[in-house]
């Protein structure tokens, strides 16, 4: 199995900004985001549904539970695992034949609806510099809302480009390095997904394997959403699949 490309990063949106000098690690925002399904909740059997779609059932700390409620972590869980199943592989942005990607189109009015004021700043900026030529910032980008497959590929004619999602290992914990009353819900999973293209006549497939971790807090009264994302961490590997 050949690596092709590995990426990892840390964002705190709530202090790293564009244009200061910050570690690697730190640049200026990743924050992943999910759009609750409406109409085609998450699947649990990965055979159920064309392209598959399958969400293991997470694993959930007391902790957690004492301080937010079962019922509140629970739609944590559904809001963020269905946000990762919509954003996370956008098919209009997986042509490998486009190159040329508009801000509207990297942004996505779905992500930034689930992000807090501070994290959907940092976001913006992060696609900017992208969109500028900053080769870290289009990984970062790329580690949250794939786009820019690189290869001479062309789009499948008679199936569609996300073959499967899986979402995996799920652990749900808190974070309360914030103080009483600012503690976070923190969601980690592994979100893998099979992209579908053709070599000329040849089919050939593209895995993409990501290990993700958001800090999630409640929000506020007035949005759709009961959960909004402060932070991410993730990593990403790419492994043609021949």
């Amino acid at each position: 199995m050949a690596i092709v490309t590995h990426y990892a990063r840390t964002i705190d949106p709530s202090t790293d900004r564009l244009g200061v000098s910050v570690k690697l690690r730190h640049l200026p925002l990743l924050v992943a985001s999910v759009v609750v399904l409406s109409g085609c909740g998450v699947v649990t059997d990965p055979d159920d549904v064309t392209p598959a779609v399958y969400v293991e059932q997470a694993e959930v700390d007391p902790s957690a539970v004492a301080l937010f409620g079962q019922e509140s972590v629970d739609q944590a869980v559904a809001e963020l695992t269905s946000f990762a199943v919509t954003e996370a592989f956008p098919p209009a942005l997986l042509d490998p034949q486009e190159r040329d990607f508009t801000r509207e189109d990297l942004i996505g009015e779905g992500i930034v609806d689930r992000l807090t004021v501070e994290a959907a700043e940092g976001w913006e900026a992060l696609v900017d510099a992208a969109l500028e030529g900053d080769s870290d910032a289009r990984d970062g980008v790329r580690a949250l809302r794939f786009y820019d497959v690189d290869e001479e590929w062309t789009l499948p004619v008679d199936e569609p480009v996300v073959l499967s999602q899986q979402i995996t290992e799920v652990d749900v914990d808190t974070d309360a390095t914030g103080g009483e009353g600012r503690e976070l819900l923190v969601i980690s999973f592994d979100h893998d997904a099979t992209l579908a293209f053709r070599d000329e006549d040849r089919p050939v497939n593209l895995g993409i394997e990501k290990s993700m971790t958001f800090r999630l807090t409640p929000a506020a009264a007035e949005d759709r959403f009961n959960w909004s994302i402060a932070t991410f961490e993730g990593e990403y590997e790419e492994i043609p699949e021949p």
